[in-house]
């Protein structure tokens, strides 16, 4: 796409992404901000800055999930490309809405098991090939968690940093955000996926 990238291009965009489902509110007002801050970029107290994320735009992709950051030997160890392989199965069950640094993608869980009337559960990929379910019920708890992890005063800074632009959360520590369970675990489904392309391969 050429030209300006408009708020409700981002949002068309993500409803493709999420399969139909509905843009969350805090995935909305988290566009509303990104798109907001324009050329001069953000604030040093934004909470999208201080969180490294960025909301994909229409088409974008991220190096994670592409796999371009892999060196030719890389692509020459075959257990590391079997086990990109069976991470892109898995790959295939989420809705990816975000990165928040250079290796983590942030995006919602859709694995057909899991129940179509419950918010999607937030997940994490990185170029370790390694998935993680984030405790909490929004994205913006996830992206908190995710970069304050157990310190509860980061935490409160990142709470309070998102509260300061209209996404406060109901959590005050780490702790107290509920964690979430799924029929299908994207880590066992990857296990999974991994043994049968490596017994397919002779590996095991």
């Amino acid at each position: 796409m050429t030209g300006v990238v408009t708020e409700a291009d981002i949002l068309q965009g993500l409803t493709e992404r999420l399969r139909g489902r509905p843009v969350a509110d805090d995935l909305r007002a988290l566009v509303a901000l990104q798109v907001a801050a324009g050329p001069d970029g953000y604030p040093p107290d934004h909470p999208l800055r201080r969180t490294n994320t960025s909301i994909f735009g229409p088409g974008e992709q991220h190096s994670s999930l592409t796999h371009d950051y892999l060196s030719d030997e890389d692509r020459a160890d075959e257990e590391l490309m079997l086990t990109i392989a069976a991470g892109d199965k898995v790959l295939r069950h989420g809705a990816w809405v975000a990165s928040t640094d250079n290796s983590h993608v942030i995006g919602y869980w859709l694995h057909p098991d899991e129940p179509a009337d419950q918010p999607p559960v937030i997940f994490t990929y990185d170029t370790e090939a390694s998935f993680d379910l984030m405790p909490g019920h929004t994205l913006v708890e996830a992206l908190i968690f995710q970069t304050a992890g157990f310190d509860d005063d980061r935490f409160a800074e990142l709470a309070s940093a998102f509260a300061a632009y209209g996404l406060p959360i109901s959590a005050a520590r780490p702790d107290d955000l509920p964690v979430r369970k799924v029929v299908a675990k994207p880590d066992v489904l990857h296990d999974r996926y991994y043994d049968d392309l490596a017994g397919r391969a002779g590996r095991l």
